[in-house]
């Protein structure tokens, strides 16, 4: 959500609700994936499913990206 709060005032739009849905010319679309659907919400399912890295791959990329991720969070979204 503080992403898209973030996004739309970048975009100089007004923040709606709809903006948390996935859409398509405003209508909401069904989620296209192999993962169980989630209806008309974003599906956060990926992130915990089955991840097919290993838990030394996944600790790995944490290290290499965390310090970025962090600062993005804190630089873009004001998420600290």
């Amino acid at each position: 959500e503080a992403v898209m709060h973030y996004l739309a005032d970048f975009l100089g739009i007004e923040f709606d609700d709809i903006l948390l849905v996935p859409t398509f010319n405003k209508w909401p679309t069904k989620l296209n994936t192999s993962f169980s659907p989630a209806g008309h919400a974003i599906a956060g399912s990926q992130l915990t499913s089955g991840s097919r890295s290993s838990g030394q791959e996944l600790d790995s990329i944490e290290g290499m990206t965390s310090e970025k991720y962090s600062l993005v969070l804190k630089e873009v979204v004001g998420f600290e």
